[in-house]
């Protein structure tokens, strides 16, 4: 189930890894009137949750359950992130 979740989630950031180069491609920093959220909050959600993901990798790798709970900490954080933009 772990290797299920880790391909899942690696394909959710794989897709919004495209939507930002797509925003960035986009001139989306240039454009201010395009979002009214600053850069931080643009850029901490997919730095937040691919800091989980590879938490989670970690934690499947070495069997640590505190990594696994640190992944869903930043997993959580991202998502109110996410919310928040949406």
């Amino acid at each position: 189930m772990g290797l299920v979740t880790a391909g899942t989630w690696t394909i959710a950031a794989l897709a919004g890894m495209y939507l930002l180069y797509l925003w960035l491609a986009g001139d989306g920093m240039r454009r201010a009137k395009v979002t009214r959220f600053p850069a931080t909050l643009v850029f901490s959600h997919p730095t937040l949750a691919v800091s989980a993901l590879v938490c989670w990798v970690a934690g499947l790798i070495t069997g640590s359950r505190a990594l696994a709970w640190v992944a869903f900490g930043g997993l959580a954080v991202a998502a109110l992130l996410g919310f928040v933009m949406f």
